[in-house]
């Protein structure tokens, strides 16, 4: 137990280098905000579970046995620091970022001309709420949303991937519209950038994805770091609202039975969040921090049954789940039957006892840092350092020289919540990223203005 203790406490010292390191708290910082999300997502779920464990005998009969899980993320996440910071301490590692990065495109010499501007959002809300239309039409929002296969059409999984994309890009012009506030002062634009999330969050909610619905707000707050002090007092008040009143509706909806019916399910969600708001008390808070940190953002417990059944329950893959990155940019209409990541979580959970065994339509999520042992046990640590690098890249490409763009920076800002959210594979998080890249970089490319130098 003491162990258990002394591991958390090295995994919040090498979480906070990154602020020791940069001199500060810059929320924007991918180092820095990689390490305090993990450091939630596995340090504090480790607490919950060393404290409370008969919280989790009541959910799931069992209590994860995490020695070995706290083991190899406190070693994952010391290796990816090392990576991401090698190009301080080895000239190799340095010139060779160094000298991709030159022969890469670069998105700070391209700037989105106000002139047509108006025909950037309408480009952008067209194409993306077309796209949702038709989700919700097809019936495919929840799949898409969720990972939740509702009934959805036959041969959906051949076009979904692309919706997914468009469906996406209106969230970009709420980045894009707030960027513009920042740079003009214009109130007008602060007002519809606040409207249009409104809007986003309310056509995310029924999804109960907690990251989706977070998503919106973590972009203006990225975008207002850059060119202001951090916020703390809207950021306080904005986590005090989501922990004790979107959270715990979400918690809710999410206990539900799904018919695929948003309007139905959101009814039979809300009467229940109404009498629990009725009867709110100290017990009441108890549960919704436990939900939130204890289960939601509880990447620990997928850790452990990873590490103490691999390779008894899977082999290890060797490096296969990592392939899939490469072929997911064949369309399945070419290749109908390619390995997908929904076939991957759906398997992983039932061979793990997260699903039950007739389930074949949920999918979970596996976290890169699972995958790394998935894929190689406790070598994968030495493939952490790697991926250090490879974020080291990402950043430096777009932050290295301290000048940005409107459109390097809601480039930088995609990225930043692709790469931080650390609850997919790794080739679903670049994968998506990479793709969604380019369709924004296509759609602003007829609006794109060169920066002078």
């Amino acid at each position: 137990m003491i162990r258990n203790y002394i591991l958390i406490l090295l995994l919040g010292i090498i979480a906070a280098f990154p602020i020791i390191k940069e001199k500060g708290l810059r929320i924007y910082h991918l180092g820095t905000l990689t390490a305090l999300v993990y450091f939630i997502q596995y340090g504090i779920s480790s607490i919950y579970i060393l404290t409370a464990p008969v919280l989790y005998l009541q959910l799931e009969n069992y209590v994860p046995k995490i020695d070995n899980a706290l083991i190899f993320i406190v070693l994952t996440l010391l290796f990816f620091m090392l990576g991401f910071y090698s190009p301080s301490y080895n000239t190799g590692i340095k010139n060779l970022i160094t000298s991709i990065i030159k022969k890469l495109p670069k998105a700070t010499d391209y700037e989105i001309n106000l002139r047509h501007f108006p025909m950037v959002l309408l480009g952008l809300e067209l194409f993306g709420w077309l796209a949702r239309i038709i989700l919700i039409k097809l019936g495919g929002y929840y799949l898409v949303e969720t990972s939740y296969a509702v009934a959805v059409p036959e041969n959906f999984v051949l076009y979904s991937m692309y919706l997914a994309i468009l469906s996406m890009l209106p969230m970009l012009c709420i980045s894009l519209v707030f960027l513009t506030w920042l740079r003009t002062n214009k109130a007008i634009y602060f007002i519809i950038s606040l409207i249009l999330m409104l809007v986003e969050i309310i056509y995310v909610l029924p999804s109960a994805a907690k990251m989706r619905i977070l998503q919106p707000i973590f972009n203006l707050v990225l975008l207002y770091s850059f060119k202001k002090k951090f916020p703390i007092f809207p950021i306080l008040i904005s986590i005090l609202v989501f922990i004790f009143f979107v959270f715990p509706f979400i918690g809710i909806y999410r206990t539900l039975l799904l018919r695929g019916e948003i309007m139905y399910d959101l009814g039979v969600a809300y009467s229940v969040y109404k009498l629990y708001l009725m009867n709110y008390d100290i017990t009441s808070l108890n549960e919704t921090l436990f939900y939130l940190f204890g289960e939601r953002m509880n990447q620990i417990s997928v850790l452990s049954l990873v590490v103490d059944n691999t390779p008894r329950v899977w082999d290890f893959k060797f490096g296969y789940t990592y392939l899939i990155f490469f072929v997911s940019f064949i369309p399945r209409f070419f290749w109908a039957s390619k390995p997908s990541i929904s076939g991957i979580g759906n398997a992983f959970g039932r061979d793990y006892g997260i699903l039950q065994p007739w389930d074949t339509s949920t999918c979970i999520r596996i976290p890169w840092v699972a995958e790394l042992f998935l894929n190689f046990g406790w070598y994968g640590v030495l493939f952490a350092f790697v991926l250090g690098i490879i974020y080291q890249l990402f950043y430096s490409y777009f932050m290295k020289n301290g000048a940005t763009t409107s459109f390097s920076v809601i480039l930088y800002s995609i990225g930043l919540f692709h790469l931080v959210e650390g609850e997919a594979l790794v080739s679903d998080s670049f994968g998506g990223l990479l793709k969604t890249f380019l369709i924004f970089s296509v759609i602003s490319y007829p609006f794109l203005k060169k920066v002078k130098t």
